[in-house]
C-alpha cells in the first residue's frame, strides 16, 4: 500500500510541475508600473472559457489530490 501511495505521489508531483510550467506568466513586467493597458478585450472578458482557465482548474485539482495523498501517507 505504501509503495502505491509513493508512486501516486510521484506521478502527481510530475503532473503538477508540468501544469505549472505550461501556464502563462501573470507578470506584465514594466507595464504594471506604468498603469498597464486598461483595455477590455474579448479575451479578457471571456477568460473563464479559455484553455488558461482549464489549466488553472486542473492545477488546483492536482494540488488537492497531492495534499490528500500526502496526508494519507503520513497517517499510514
Amino acid at each position: 500500500m505504501e509503495t502505491v501511495l509513493i508512486i501516486v505521489e510521484f506521478i502527481l508531483a510530475i503532473v503538477m510541475i508540468g501544469l505549472v510550467m505550461v501556464q502563462q506568466s501573470k507578470s506584465d513586467g514594466l507595464k504594471g508600473l506604468t498603469g498597464g493597458s486598461g483595455q477590455d478585450t474579448f479575451f479578457s472578458k471571456n477568460r473563464t472559457r479559455t484553455g488558461e482557465a482549464l489549466l488553472k482548474r486542473l492545477t488546483v485539482i492536482v494540488a488537492i489530490l497531492f495534499a490528500v495523498n500526502t496526508i494519507v501517507m503520513n497517517i499510514i
